[in-house]
């Protein structure tokens, strides 16, 4: 996209583009190639700053919630956790998604068989839990999770191992997190 910034901001404010594209996400619509256009475009507005506060008030947050829920086109899945980056990269954004369940509904998608997806998902997830007790927590509690980010640890994929040890060390490390991590470990035992 080589338009500037601003202009993506001026039009996605003044045209209500962003409620339009919104209804292209909605299940009715069978078109996969068109919502992943659309949800390249939602992750050129989150890229800047001044797109946050657009995506906020017209509920992207929410609409792209409800789609990590469903099983959607690997494709698809890939440009939606890729927007979910974007997003969290913005520190006001992340209470947000924080508060709306992101960590559990990205956790989900730890167990991806793509790599590609699998670094996304990690990352948004430590940009989500990082310095976050309670996302850590969620992230710790989330079924699954802790098995999947100890079998990334052992992935071929330097930058899935490195990101899965990180995360992985910040749970353990924490003394909130550490007892629920050692739960889900003896479990997976069983």
């Amino acid at each position: 996209m080589n338009a500037s910034a601003m202009l993506y901001h001026i039009v996605a404010e003044t045209s209500n583009l962003l409620k339009g594209l919104l209804i292209f996400l909605e299940p009715s619509v069978q078109d996969v190639g068109l919502k992943i256009n659309v949800l390249a475009a939602l992750c050129a507005l989150a890229q800047h700053e001044h797109g946050i506060p657009l995506m906020k008030d017209a509920g992207v947050d929410d609409m792209l919630l409800s789609l990590l829920e469903d099983s959607v086109d690997a494709n698809m899945e890939e440009e939606l956790v890729d927007t979910f980056c974007a997003m969290a990269v913005h520190e006001d954004m992340r209470p947000c998604l924080l508060q709306k369940g992101a960590v559990y509904k990205l956790a989900a998608h730890l167990a991806s068989e793509s790599p590609e997806i699998c670094v996304r998902v990690l990352l948004a997830l430590g940009m989500l839990c990082g310095s976050s007790v309670e996302g850590q927590l969620e992230l710790a509690k989330a079924e699954g999770a802790v098995k999947a980010l100890v079998k990334l640890m052992l992935s071929n994929d330097h930058d899935i191992k490195s990101i899965a040890r990180d995360l992985f060390g910040t749970l353990s490390s924490n003394q909130q997190t550490r007892p629920v991590v050692e739960q889900m470990m003896r479990s997976n035992e069983n």
